[in-house]
């Protein structure tokens, strides 16, 4: 699985849920959530492991340290 595609998935998923994006900086448990709508916008086809650590890193470059 390309990077780049996970990490836009990751990228649509935060700009499409803004208020979730704002929850998790107060509930990291929510990364979960991410994770779980990143996969099933890949269909599935990506490490899960891999789209969580996309995940943090995304909230960490756009300055929302979960």
């Amino acid at each position: 699985m390309p990077i780049d595609r996970a990490q836009n998935a990751i990228a649509v998923v935060m700009v499409d849920n803004p208020d979730k994006v704002e929850q998790a900086k107060l509930r990291p448990q929510l990364l979960g959530w991410f994770v779980g709508h990143t996969m099933k916008r890949l269909n599935g086809a990506a490490d899960p492991q891999e789209v969580y650590d996309k995940v943090v890193e995304a909230f960490s470059a756009h300055g929302h340290g979960v």
